[in-house]
């Protein structure tokens, strides 16, 4: 009897010891997240977004007294419920795949003997089209100069040419660096997309004459801080998108409409495809990983439509 109280009570402390050495709930998210930029080259942005979804799961597992590595299938399902009832279906989702993300890297590195969110279903959003602006439109916005002062019209000017030239993202605008741009050859070089990938893309020659201007007087922006950047605010610091928000939100109302910078990036897409452009070409220019992403911009309207049939239907010109 002696001998089964001593083996009970050594396997209790085993027990306490492996509880002890577990990681908390901090130390998980951190190494995830270090394993997230290390290993999986996530961008900061994304980065951001999972430690906000798994905080707030770490706090709803808290008010149960449990941590990430007790939760059950049970206890996941309860939190998707709780934050639909909350929150937006698009909040919903991310979450979603981040708990997946998260107990998949859990039970790879053995923390975990089975992943309590591998059932939780997708969930699949509404296709919205994205806001785009006609060509004209986009023309009355380039010409909107008279809308930024005259020290920043130089810069304003180049900013939203290349955003529409382009089809770059606001926040690949505002990382460039003068070393990125190839002017001869009507070229950028993009090296903080999504995934940290390297692109080139590609710019006409109304955005080389801005570039050319605005290069002119870039060097009385330089101060004393990060000087290798192509953009910069007022105070010499590289350019904030939210600066750059600032400056669209002015020059919209020549068009009449909000604009916003991912509004002249789906117009790029959607004025390429309406010239004929392939959808492929148009991936890479965008830095898309999948075209799935892209293939939201076919979006052509019916008489688009109509004047491409009547073009390329061999029976359309009144034959057989």
């Amino acid at each position: 009897m002696g001998e089964v109280r001593s083996q009970t009570g050594s396997g209790a402390l085993e027990s306490v010891i492996r509880g002890l050495m577990q990681p908390d709930n901090t130390e998980l998210l951190e190494r995830f997240l270090v394993y997230l930029r290390a290993e999986r080259n996530f961008s900061s942005h994304t980065i951001r977004g999972y430690r906000t979804d798994l905080e707030l799961y770490g706090a709803f597992l808290g008010k149960k007294r449990k941590g990430y590595l007790g939760a059950t299938r049970r206890i996941v399902r309860e939190f998707v419920v709780h934050e639909a009832s909350r929150s937006a279906a698009s909040s919903v989702m991310r979450r979603k795949a981040s708990l997946k993300t998260f107990y998949r890297y859990l039970l790879r590195e053995g923390w975990v003997a089975e992943n309590p969110a591998a059932g939780l279903a997708s969930t699949k959003l509404p296709q919205s089209l994205p806001d785009v602006l006609s060509r004209r439109e986009t023309e009355n916005l380039l010409e909107a100069g008279e809308c930024s002062g005259e020290g920043e019209r130089r810069r304003d000017q180049v900013i939203f040419e290349l955003l529409y030239a382009t089809g770059i993202r606001i926040s690949e605008l505002c990382s460039l660096d003068l070393d990125d741009v190839e002017l001869s050859r009507k070229q950028l070089r993009i090296r903080s997309g999504k995934g940290r990938k390297e692109r080139t893309v590609f710019f006409g020659d109304p955005g080389k004459e801005a570039l050319v201007a605005y290069l002119e007087e870039r060097p009385k922006w330089v101060k004393q801080y990060d000087k290798s950047a192509l953009f910069f605010g007022k105070k010499g610091r590289r350019l904030s998108a939210r600066s750059v928000r600032d400056v669209l939100d002015r020059w919209a109302t020549r068009v009449g409409k909000p604009a916003h910078p991912h509004t002249l990036r789906h117009s790029f897409a959607t004025h390429m495809l309406e010239q004929g452009a392939d959808i492929r070409a148009i991936q890479e220019l965008m830095g898309h990983s999948s075209l799935s992403t892209t293939q939201k911009y076919t979006h052509l309207d019916l008489k688009t439509i109509m004047n491409i049939y009547k073009k390329t239907h061999p029976r359309e010109d009144g034959g057989d």
